[in-house]
């Protein structure tokens, strides 16, 4: 079988294995990589601002406090996003402390941008390289036993994420990633015509995943290791595309190719960037 070379290259959390994840440097560097879509993560403010977050705190494993003092495990949750606001979330650094699992991480000092800083800063770029203007995979990051403590509930979560679309201009060539299905069903309800993207990380057939929602979403996003011909040959019957994630191998890369699933998500980018070109 020979490997699907059109599969689209997404940069996951812009090219973690590269620069400091979810800033504006791994979005640059992602973007000159040439892939196909920026993949980040997205939590709120105090201020009901949407922040480039994986966490809605600040990981013990690479934050550091504005005293210049790295966040500790013991008390990462205290450094709680939805507590504080954008001026006082861009007071830490995210970018000075390497990674544990990214050896080769180039540290830069960073912080934690909006939605509308990271956005803006690449659209301004590629605008002024003549590009086109840039995918965007904005995962939601939202668990219902965070609601009200670490997060606002799903519906002024959903409300808050797509007045920032709106605002933005950038409906027509993003997507909306999320593992939670309230969260889906409400951006569903709310807008119906928002590219949804359900993330799933179980050993459930893709069907019974399927029924647990009440409308068919756009992408099926399953962790690399869960996809198979089985997954494949259901969401090509039933329209629906496949972006894994997060691969970061030749080999798990090949694999999927094969299988022929529409993206890959990774934090090295440049590997299957060369891959794809190569095929």
């Amino acid at each position: 079988m020979k490997p699907n070379t059109k599969f689209q290259v997404h940069g996951h959390r812009g090219c973690r294995g590269l620069y400091p994840e979810n800033t504006i440097t791994a979005f640059e560097h992602a973007h000159s990589l040439g892939v196909d879509a920026i993949e980040l993560d997205i939590v709120i403010s105090k201020d009901k601002q949407v922040i480039v977050s994986h966490e809605p705190y600040f990981s013990h494993k690479f934050s550091t406090d504005p005293k210049g003092k790295p966040v500790r495990k013991y008390n990462e949750l205290k450094h709680n996003l939805y507590q504080m606001t954008v001026e006082e979330i861009q007071r830490y650094d995210v970018g000075l402390r390497r990674h544990p699992d990214f050896p080769k991480q180039k540290l830069v000092a960073s912080y934690k941008p909006t939605l509308v800083q990271a956005i803006r800063h690449i659209d301004s770029l590629r605008k002024k390289e003549g590009k086109q203007p840039m995918h965007y995979s904005i995962e939601v990051k939202r668990k219902k036993r965070w609601d009200n403590r670490f997060a606002p509930a799903a519906k002024e979560y959903a409300s808050i994420v797509l007045a920032t679309i709106k605002k933005l201009r950038i409906a027509s060539r993003m997507s909306l990633l999320c593992f939670d299905i309230e969260f889906l069903e409400e951006v569903h309800a709310q807008s119906p015509k928002i590219e949804l993207v359900y993330l799933v990380d179980n050993l459930l057939s893709v069907s019974r995943n399927m029924n647990r929602l009440s409308f068919t979403p756009d992408v099926y996003g399953p962790k690399y290791s869960l996809v198979n011909k089985k997954t494949v040959d259901y969401c090509n019957a039933h329209g629906i595309d496949i972006v894994c994630w997060t691969v970061n191998t030749l080999k798990d890369a090949k694999r999927l190719s094969r299988l022929g699933v529409n993206g890959l998500t990774s934090d090295y980018p440049d590997k299957l960037i060369d891959f794809r070109s190569k095929n």
